[in-house]
């Protein structure tokens, strides 16, 4: 039987999480540990240092869900990255980019990176603070926004 996992935010003053379970072999009741070092719900450092947990069925099933959005996503709006990483530059090219789809940059300093040239890209020399709404709108291609009724 696959152990569970369960996520807890833990900035609750507590240290440790305990869940009680029935022990399969014995059916006797015990404590058993939960994860104590909790992870964030989006990738962060770079995909050599979140490799490391790729035994983890957590960071498999957070990469799994990164390349199911790309793969289905239409338009790609990039704010704050930089491009430094490989492995998620790797990503967004082979299940995004290769595919014609469009990605959008939003940064006041344009982020060293040949994807910016080499795909289907607009790059907006702006913080995200900077664009209106308006302009966020004029991003969505026509064929993607809501049918009006």
């Amino acid at each position: 039987m696959a152990q569970q996992k369960i996520r807890l935010k833990d900035n609750y003053a507590v240290s440790r999480f305990l869940m009680e379970i029935t022990d399969p072999k014995t059916g006797e009741q015990k404590f058993e540990s939960l994860l104590d070092e909790v992870a964030p719900d989006f990738l962060s450092g770079t995909t050599n240092k979140s490799r490391f947990y790729t035994g983890d069925p957590y960071y498999k099933n957070l990469f799994n869900h990164f390349e199911k959005n790309l793969l289905t996503s239409e338009l790609l709006v990039v704010i704050g990255y930089g491009f430094q990483d490989p492995g998620i530059n790797e990503y967004l090219e082979k299940h995004f980019l290769s595919r014609g789809k469009h990605m959008v940059v939003i940064d006041p300093y344009k982020p060293k990176t040949e994807l910016i040239e080499k795909y289907k890209t607009t790059y907006i020399p702006k913080s995200v603070t900077q664009v209106t709404y308006q302009a966020y709108l004029k991003l969505i291609p026509t064929e993607l926004k809501p049918k009006a009724e």
